[in-house]
């Protein structure tokens, strides 16, 4: 054997090592070759098999179990439970898919409620995309801003929007979130994402070589994109920020925007539901507020992934879009990609069920481009008659001209079991509106946040609601008009292994429509059946026809967690700066409360720099005073 010198010796070395590795590599491939064919064999196998009668899908591709009991998700070990993080709410990350149902809940104790502890608005990722969005909105000439509901224009010719990420933009993890959120519009929509040199984005397929491109921006850490297709002839930006725009919403968020859609806050009819607090927000951000020429043929959706959080672009935390209806101002921050509505605006647009046979479907669903009825996530059916539930509890009841119908829980007025999940479709006299009113309830919970509860499906079918658990009675929820106003959908669910209660007892009846809006401002209002006139029922200390008038003996009570700022208002005419809600420690160390004295918001004011000796936050009410 010749004699190798020092570093000869080291090369041989260096060889063998890279001989020996090229052979592993060669064995890996053999064996990854000879699993995908082993794979291939029986997935074709099973092609050919019947679906198990247990097995099949539900409307939304899921597969559903023959008795329609809730699936439990399989336990990972080391993560905690539902009912831990329940027991230790603050434990709870802002973008724990439990943070939603957190934020959604009420606690009620004898007329005083306050939010869950917990709730994390401020920080979830959400907020952030909303507070980095800049989206790029190009005028034709002579032409209004309008949503991909009436500019045809902006659409994308079959539904296909050709797409490329810059390379050396995003790490593994961002691309997977690039790729999760493509794969929503894949799933739910007839709108398909497609490769920049897919032979289905080639110019002999659309017609033009426009293609949107994910990029990240030199020198800016925001979100943004056209809003439609621009028929450059070239690329267009659709720009994601790592760090501040990878989230799914975020990505869906600008997704849709090249699509062809609108803020949901841009909608014309906006004002009706909420009030832009325009002092308070950034006014670089003012453009993302400003009113569009969009259709509003579905109906405003709270929950939207194009709607902003109430506190984007706030310029001290607090709220710039408070809702009229303060129940529903959760719904802001819990879009996690494409919303039921989002996806009944895509379908509307680029006519993903044009084709299709009508089935029918009913209680908001619609024809998607599988051509079956898309459900909200608590009806199911062919045609989304019927409510899910678990066990014998939940199902329809009508509710007929002149009747009172009562629901409550299994074993009311004894304690109620826990693993149950009761949901039922409550359906009134049409052209009415449906009234429920809480008799009597007594849900678990610990004070701080509800073991078990009791939402409430008033506003939209398709839209997550309210949850309530906690002592009341007397309580009303009135159906909205702006979707199908004799309908509601109320869920019952102890499915958490914790103590029970009494439950609850709820009595429905149908009221006339001139309880609309509200129109008794401290006190009760009815309204008789098939007219739209009412009559006020004035709270005690109150009078007027809308019982907006105080006597002397009145005693006015009010809380922060409910109705924003009660019976005051800002007066933007004669003040320098606002008051706003809060929860927790103040901006400024020291300068006010560490909390709430009771439930989890207060007002506040902050008057250190940049304010100065002599400004001036004033609120007003509206409320007629003794003389």
């Amino acid at each position: 054997m010749p004699c190798l010198g020092k570093k000869q010796e080291n090369k041989k070395k260096l060889s063998d090592s890279k001989t020996q590795d090229l052979r592993r590599m060669q064995e890996i491939l053999q064996r990854l070759n000879a699993n995908l064919e082993e794979k291939q064999i029986k997935k074709i196998n099973l092609l050919l098999q019947p679906v198990p009668e247990n097995k099949r899908r539900d409307r939304k591709g899921h597969f559903k179990l023959e008795n329609n009991q809730r699936q439990t998700p399989r336990k990972n070990k080391g993560r905690k439970s539902e009912k831990y993080y329940l027991e230790h709410p603050k434990e709870i990350s802002a973008d724990n898919p439990l943070e939603n149902v957190v934020e959604a809940m009420e606690i009620e104790r004898n007329g005083h409620y306050h939010q869950a502890d917990g709730a994390k608005p401020l920080q979830k990722a959400k907020l952030i995309g909303d507070n980095h969005d800049d989206d790029v909105i190009v005028e034709k000439p002579g032409g209004t801003k309008r949503n991909f509901l009436l500019d045809q224009e902006r659409l994308w010719p079959k539904g296909i929007i050709p797409y490329e990420i810059a390379s050396n933009t995003y790490s593994g993890k961002d691309k997977t979130a690039i790729d999760e959120a493509i794969k929503q519009f894949d799933d739910l929509t007839c709108v398909r994402w497609v490769r920049r040199y897919d032979p289905q984005a080639s110019f002999d397929n659309l017609g033009h070589t426009d293609y949107v491109r994910i990029k990240r921006e030199s020198g800016y850490n925001g979100c943004r994109s056209y809003v439609g297709k621009q028929s450059s002839g070239s690329y267009q930006g659709l720009t994601l920020t790592p760090g501040n725009c990878m989230s799914r919403s975020t990505i869906v968020h600008e997704m849709l925007h090249a699509t062809g859609a609108q803020h949901e806050q841009s909608r014309p009819d906006r004002d009706n539901y909420l009030n832009v607090q325009w002092q308070l927000i950034k006014k670089k951000s003012w453009h993302n507020f400003e009113l569009r020429n969009v259709d509003t043929e579905v109906p405003y959706d709270v929950s939207s992934d194009l709607q902003y959080s109430v506190y984007a672009s706030s310029i001290n935390g607090g709220k710039t879009m408070p809702f009229i209806d303060y129940r529903l101002e959760f719904l802001a921050s819990i879009a996690d990609g494409l919303m039921f509505y989002d996806v009944l605006e895509v379908d509307r647009a680029y006519g993903c069920s044009a084709q299709c046979t009508d089935l029918g479907c009913q209680n908001a669903g619609f024809m998607n481009w599988e051509c079956r009825c898309y459900c909200p996530d608590l009806l199911e059916g062919d045609t989304c008659e019927l409510p899910v539930s678990t066990g014998s509890c939940g199902g329809v009841v009508n509710v007929g001209a002149g009747e009172e119908v009562y629901v409550n829980s299994p074993n009311y007025p004894n304690n109620y079991d826990t693993g149950l999940i009761c949901t039922w479709l409550i359906q009134g006299v049409a052209n009415n509106i449906l009234r429920g009113t809480i008799e009597d309830m007594d849900i678990s919970n610990n004070g701080h946040v509800c073991f078990h509860w009791l939402e409430f499906r008033y506003n939209l079918l398709g839209q997550t609601g309210p949850k309530r658990c906690g002592i009341t009675n007397n309580e009303v929820w009135d159906a909205s008009p702006d979707e199908f106003k004799n309908k509601m959908i109320i869920q019952f669910d102890s499915h958490i292994d914790e103590p029970t209660s009494k439950g609850f007892r709820m009595m429905f009846k149908s009221i006339g429509t001139g309880c609309i809006n509200y129109p008794c401002r401290f006190g009760s209002c009815d309204s008789p059946l098939n007219t739209d006139t009412y009559t006020c029922t004035c709270n005690e200390g109150f009078t007027g026809t809308n019982c907006d008038v105080l006597t002397d003996s009145a005693s006015i009570g009010c809380s922060a967690e409910i109705g924003e700022y009660c019976m005051l208002a800002q007066d933007d005419i004669n003040d320098d700066f606002d008051w706003v809600t809060k929860t927790g420690d103040t901006k400024t160390e020291l300068s006010g409360p560490g909390n709430a004295v009771e439930g989890f918001i207060y007002w506040y004011t902050e008057a250190s720099s940049p304010r100065i000796a002599g400004e001036k936050a004033v609120m007003f009410t509206n409320i007629s005073l003794p003389s």
